[in-house]
């Protein structure tokens, strides 16, 4: 009787060793499974404003004047860009751009009007242009109804090569302002060019630069 007691002792001290055994290994395959990627983003934004004073255009001396007498009116450009950045267990995946620049020139009345606007915005990384929006544009011949007021260009790029999408990302927009009939420009703004007395070509940048890195950090 007590061999077969000591027996069974045995039998089950081997069996809870064999538990406890499964039980290890059970826990050991659970610490050895991959843990999911940690994704997440990061989002920044710049805005530039720029205001283009229209004082500095003039009646042109013995030109038909078709609008009336009315000075050109006043007008502004913006430009901003907006950077989204995806990074999974911390190293950067792609990068998202939205970008847009406009002009738009306020009229003190309905008559008030620029004779062509134009305005094309575009994406640089580093020293090198990655996109470019559709060009937009508006005129206004003399003895048309109407007016020429507002354009605007915008896009979106999108980088789907990791850690090759770092780096300084800046937008641009290029724009033309043609004064209507019988007026000439007096003096140049100082971010633009001329293309003759009544028209001139401008660019504006994004500041700051928006610096996206291939580490999260």
């Amino acid at each position: 009787m007590k061999d077969t007691r000591k027996a069974w002792a045995r039998r089950i001290a081997v069996l809870m060793l064999a538990v406890a055994a499964a039980a290890g290994s059970t826990t050991a395959v659970a610490d050895a499974a991959p843990k999911s990627p940690s994704r997440h983003s990061v989002t920044k934004r710049v805005t530039a404003r720029i205001p283009l004073a229209i004082a500095v255009a003039k009646a042109k001396e013995a030109a038909p004047r078709t609008v009336n007498d009315d000075p050109p009116p006043e007008c502004d450009e913006q430009v901003q860009l907006a950077v989204t950045a995806g990074y999974t267990d911390n190293v950067l995946t792609d990068t998202v751009s939205h970008y847009d620049g406009q002009v738009y020139c306020a009229p003190a009345n309905d008559l008030q009007t620029m004779r062509h606007l134009s305005d094309n915005a575009q994406l640089a990384v580093g020293s090198n242009i990655v996109d470019q929006g559709p060009v937009g544009e508006c005129s206004h011949e003399p003895g048309q109804t109407g007016q020429c007021l507002w354009v605007d260009s915008a896009s979106e790029h999108d980088c789907l090569a990791g850690t090759a999408c770092a780096g300084e990302y800046q937008a641009a927009n290029y724009y033309t302002e043609l004064l209507p009939d019988g007026w000439i420009w007096v003096q140049v703004p100082s971010n633009c060019q001329s293309l003759g007395d009544e028209e001139i070509i401008c660019r504006d940048f994004t500041q700051p630069i928006i610096g996206v890195s291939p580490i999260y950090s």
